[in-house]
């Protein structure tokens, strides 16, 4: 395996602490795997509490344009 020590590898996982979309890793991508991940987002009650879990997370990452906020900070610093 080359995936170890991790807990997530995916990022709205990684920035929620948990799992909140289905993780396919090394031999989990294959056509199955893909089917059942995609079915089981499509039905309720799963649909709405991915959405909801995503939409709250959008929420506490805050706007857009971090990295341009980032680089005023940086600039200002230099300056």
């Amino acid at each position: 395996m080359l995936v170890r020590g991790v807990k997530f590898i995916a990022m709205p996982n990684i920035l929620a602490g948990r799992q909140i979309v289905p993780e396919l890793i090394q031999r989990g991508v294959n056509v199955r795997g893909l089917v059942r991940a995609a079915e089981n987002l499509m039905v309720e009650p799963l649909r709405t509490e991915t959405r909801n879990s995503l939409l709250a997370l959008r929420g506490k990452l805050g706007e857009p344009g971090a990295a341009e906020r980032v680089a005023e900070i940086a600039l200002a610093m230099i300056q």
